[in-house]
Order: C-alpha cells, then structure tokens, then sequence
C-alpha cells in the first residue's frame, strides 16, 4: 500500500531571513524613492506620445509573463493549475491593454473610472498576501507584494493627476505601472528558474 502524507504535515523550507529582509527593504526604498520622485518629476517633459508608448510596453511584457507561466504549468511541481490561470489572466490583460491602447480607448478618463475601485481591491490583495506570509517560503509572493504595490501607487498617481489640476503624474503613473510588470517578469522568471533547477535535480536523482 503507499504511504499517505498529509500535506498539512510536510514542513515548508523558509527563505533565508537575510535574503527577505533585503527583498522588502528593497520594496521599501523603491516606494520612499516614488514618492519623493512624485514631487519633482511633474515638471519634466516627456517625449511624444508617451501615454501611448508605455502602456503598449506594459501589454507586451503582460503577454510575455502569461507565457512564462503558461510554461511554469507544463512543469512538474506545485500549483500547476493556478500558474494555469495566471497565464490567462496576464494574457487577457496584456491583449486588452494592446488593443485598447492602440484604439484609443483607455483614455485617462476610463482608465481612472478603472482604476479607483482597482486600488481597493489590489490594496486588500497587497494585505492578504503580506498576511499570508507565504513570502517567507515563497519568492513569487514576493514579487507579487512588490509590483502589486506599484500597480497602487501608480493608479494613486493617475487618479490624484485626473481629480487635481496642479498634479501632473499621467505620464509617470505610466511609468511605475510598467515597472510593476517588470517586477512580476522577474518573479516569473525565476519561478521558472527555480522549477527547471527543481527538474534537473529529479533526473540526477533518478540517474544515480
């Protein structure tokens, strides 16, 4: 007969503690570095057709992590079916945010009508995960927290520069949202890291 394990009872292996305190200090340093850019970036002159631009950038990198986690599911290990849905997910946002870009259709304003509920709902994501503390276990939680908080500070941008005429931050709230994209390429990256280090190590198991 084989052996049932409870998974309840298996014992997750943490992270180095040194290694997830310079994760959120990093977090920490790149939100304090924000909001004192807020202040003196408004002024500056982006180029033409920025609005355009970055958010085409955004979809693309959008697609581009729905594949590496399309990928992560035909690996062999834990969640497959939730980086399944991952994959979709980033894969309908990333073609909504190319098309609707390229259409013309995310105008500030429906952006803002968007994002103002959004920056609850992702505000309450941000506390459950960080209550969770599966980023003690887990490097995606991490940098899901991180560019969760800024896809939050990047609509507080644009909805403060939409509702107050002497805040400029449009272009800027662009801009940290693209960022927030390239913090969960870079988880996704190295999940699929870790996951293919995982696979190597079963067939060298398996080997000897």
């Amino acid at each position: 007969m084989k052996r049932i394990v409870n998974k309840s009872l298996v014992k997750r292996k943490k992270l180095d503690p040194i290694h997830v305190f310079l994760q959120f200090l990093m977090m920490f340093l790149t939100l304090c570095f924000l909001i004192g850019a807020s202040y003196f970036i408004q002024d500056i002159i982006w180029f033409d057709k920025v609005e355009t631009v970055i958010p085409l950038l955004s979809g693309a990198f959008s697609i581009i992590i729905a594949n590496l986690f399309f990928y992560r599911s035909s690996l062999k290990g834990k969640e497959r079916r939730g980086f399944f849905f991952f994959g979709i997910f980033f894969f309908i946002l990333g073609i909504l945010t190319v098309v609707g870009t390229t259409l013309g259709v995310l105008t500030v304003a429906n952006r803002v009508l968007i994002d103002f509920p959004l920056i609850f709902i992702l505000l309450a994501l941000f506390i459950y995960l960080f209550v969770k503390k599966d980023w003690k276990y887990d490097n995606l939680t991490f940098w899901e927290i991180f560019s969760i908080s800024l896809f939050i500070f990047a609509k507080l941008f644009l909805v403060s520069s939409f509702l107050f005429v002497e805040v400029k931050l449009i272009e800027f709230s662009y801009l940290v949202e693209l960022f927030g994209y390239i913090a969960i390429l870079i988880g996704a990256i190295n999940e699929v890291y870790e996951a293919l280090g995982g696979v190597r190590g079963a067939k060298r198991g398996k080997k000897k």
